[in-house]
């Protein structure tokens, strides 16, 4: 069984989100794998893809049309099942502008699709490359949120739940016996969701193209029987992380505050998103270079929420673990210094008369994170990991009403990841 979830970002023109960074780092890094896999009854996997997903139609409605093409990265649990079959649960996230057929941007269009799949594998090149194909059918829901200016004050409803369907293909190449790497493409189909608009009552189509890079990670042996090899230093390692982060003052700066984004996980914790790659110095040092990304809210005192701003810290550090159990189980402290960079967005209608912007120039600053937690190698090419790190996140100001305000943006940094290596 497997659970994939991709999730559609818009363009904006800060950075790219951290798990792009990853996964350009991943084609680079991972084409030298040698060992050939074995293929177990069932095996288990951790997956993730970056691409990009596009509308079919824009104008979804005679009267709407949303914005093509999107960034898109995504994350699946699931298992093989002998040499031919997979199951899927496939959810995909996308998140669009919504425009008038004048070009005005009214919101924002969030859909979801929950699709159970069937994958039929053919293994060749001694298991070694995997074509495969894919179908499912199951639900999908839509919501409208992000009311832009021009939005304000219209009748607009997009709350729907309805019909999806999914059918593709895909190709994947085994760089050693528990990682893959390999494209997909999909066509999911929203074939009919009901939006209203200014007292009209639409079906819009949302059917779409989802074509990206896909990463799986095998977290059980290739055969049965087969005896567990004691993991070993890793030459180079790739990690994906999801998690939380919270500021640790609600003030960020004189005259402002923010809180965890309206998708938050838990309350005042915004959804984080990260990336990290690695080298094993000695069983016991590693060096890696981190990435992460999140957004939190951000209210004005006596005039409400404002906005967004996008928070991404990138930072090179050492890594000092303990290993136990034969070396799979590893305890790790972390620290390092990198740089931070926040980027104000998603205005909201109480921050349409509010001028905030971050200071020319001054959008980077430094960054200071120490941490620790704990990592388990599943497998001999991959492992489970949990941390928590403190952010130390200075050198921001926001310009707010012609004022300048330095912004205190220190942070507390949870995660889950997995963590593979590539020989």
């Amino acid at each position: 069984m497997s659970l994939q979830t991709t999730s559609v970002a818009r363009r904006r023109s800060g950075p790219r989100h951290p798990l792009g960074v990853g996964f350009a780092l991943l084609v680079l890094a991972g084409l030298g794998g040698t060992a050939a896999p074995a293929l177990a009854e069932v095996r288990p996997y951790v997956g993730f893809r970056l691409g990009a997903q596009g509308f079919v139609d824009a104008d979804i409605t005679p009267e709407l049309h949303v914005s093509r093409p999107l960034d898109a990265f995504g994350l699946s649990i699931g298992a093989d099942i002998g040499r031919h079959l997979g199951v899927d649960l496939a959810g995909d996230h996308f998140e669009a502008v919504i425009r008038r057929r004048n070009g005005a941007s009214i919101g924002e269009l969030g859909a979801f699709t929950a699709i159970p799949q069937l994958r039929l594998r053919y293994p060749v090149l001694g298991n070694r490359l995997v074509p495969y194909a894919l179908a499912g059918v199951g639900l999908a829901t839509t919501e409208f949120n992000d009311r832009k200016r021009r939005g304000i004050g219209r009748d607009i409803d997009a709350d729907d739940i309805g019909l999806a369907w999914s059918i593709g293909g895909g190709v994947e190449y085994f760089l050693n016996e528990d990682v893959t790497l390999g494209v997909e493409t999909r066509f999911v189909g929203v074939p009919a969701q009901d939006i209203r608009f200014e007292g009209e009552r639409r079906t819009a189509s949302l059917d779409s193209f989802v074509v990206g890079a896909v990463m799986r990670a095998y977290l059980g042996d290739g055969a049965p029987g087969r005896p567990a090899a004691a993991p070993r230093p890793w030459p180079l390692y790739l990690g994906f992380h999801f998690g939380g982060a919270t500021l640790v003052r609600d003030e960020i700066a004189s005259g402002v505050e923010a809180r965890g984004e309206h998708a938050s996980i838990a309350p005042d914790v915004s959804q984080l998103y990260g990336a990290v790659l690695g080298h094993d110095l000695t069983p016991r040092v590693a060096v890696e270079l981190a990435a992460d990304g999140t957004e939190f809210n951000v209210r004005v005192p006596g005039v409400g929420l404002v906005g967004e701003f996008a928070f991404y810290v990138l930072t090179p550090r050492v890594r000092l673990t303990w290993p136990l159990l034969d070396g799979r189980l590893r305890p790790f402290v972390l620290g390092g210094v990198g740089v931070t960079y926040v980027e104000f967005n998603d205005r909201k209608p109480h921050g349409f008369d509010v001028p905030i912007k971050g200071i020319r120039g001054r959008d980077f600053g430094v960054a200071g994170a120490v941490g620790g937690g704990l990592e388990y190698r599943i497998v001999q090419h991959v492992g489970l990991a949990v941390d928590v790190r403190y952010v130390l996140a200075r050198g921001h100001e926001l310009m707010i009403g012609g004022e300048r305000h330095d912004a205190n943006l220190d942070s507390v940094l949870t995660t889950l990841g997995v963590h593979v290596s590539f020989w």
